[in-house]
């Protein structure tokens, strides 16, 4: 980080915690949930019937967090603009801070589904007593964010640093997929609906795109009107997911608690 410049330093770090607040939400938060349940069903003698629950809470688990994080990156992509003005622009952060926060924002959403993913997997490597492997990959994911981040560096600048994570988070993800899916005998990926979570990322982002190129340009870029076009996305998200029988938030909320 010390070879970055001062601005893309900032830059970074502003892109970094805004991209951790639903990362927070939707994977630390899913993991700590799913731990306790997975966990009971290790009480079973039976190891076959073991791994078959444990790969039904799994794909359970692996289903909400795509169906949550894949519209988040929809948003993350479309409307960095408007998540960065609600959140920190103001005073000496300018419209050209927003933009150079922006696309480093941009690169850290590819990062959120296999992040997500990764610490549900972990979670789940944890209650089949399997605390090695996750450890073991953590090393590696460490290694290659590293060496990706300082070849990277050189021709993106901040760009490169962002790159190299999400290329690491993704090498993690699916290499200790690949391990419990030889484990268990399969993810329970049969249950994510994959479809369906890209359709409703489109349906939460239409109506705030739409409403963002009607506003005025001056008030669309103010703290209201940013409020305003995220206001309608989180609106159509919770209309969108029932209707498309993925679930309504009253039941995510109680799931939260």
């Amino acid at each position: 980080m010390s070879l970055l410049g001062v601005g893309a330093q900032a830059a970074f770090g502003y892109a970094q915690t805004i991209y951790l607040l639903p990362m927070s939400l939707l994977g630390t938060g899913e993991a700590a949930a799913s731990l306790p349940e997975m966990a009971e069903e290790t009480a079973e003698e039976d190891a076959e019937r073991i791994h078959a629950r444990i790969r039904q809470r799994l794909g359970a688990s692996l289903a909400r967090v795509t169906i949550l994080t894949i519209p988040t990156t929809f948003a993350l992509c479309f409307l960095g603009h408007e998540i960065i003005r609600v959140l920190l622009q103001s005073g000496s952060f300018d419209t050209e801070a927003t933009q150079r926060v922006d696309r480093l924002l941009v690169a850290y959403s590819f990062a959120l589904l296999g992040n997500a993913s990764g610490r549900v997997l972990t979670t789940t490597a944890y209650a089949i007593g399997d605390t090695k492997t996750p450890a073991r990959y953590a090393i590696y994911r460490v290694i290659a964010s590293t060496v990706g981040a300082v070849v990277l560096m050189q021709s993106f600048d901040a760009m490169g640093v962002v790159l190299g994570a999400v290329i690491a988070a993704w090498v993690e993800t699916i290499a200790l997929g690949l391990k419990l899916r030889a484990r268990l005998g399969g993810l329970g990926l049969e249950q994510v609906p994959l479809g369906k979570a890209l359709a409703l990322g489109a349906l939460s982002l239409a109506p705030a795109l739409g409403l963002s190129h009607v506003l005025p340009e001056s008030f669309a870029r103010s703290f209201v009107g940013a409020s305003l076009v995220l206001g309608a996305f989180c609106t159509a998200f919770a209309v969108a997911a029932p209707a498309l029988g993925l679930f309504n938030v009253r039941s995510l909320l109680r799931r939260r608690r």
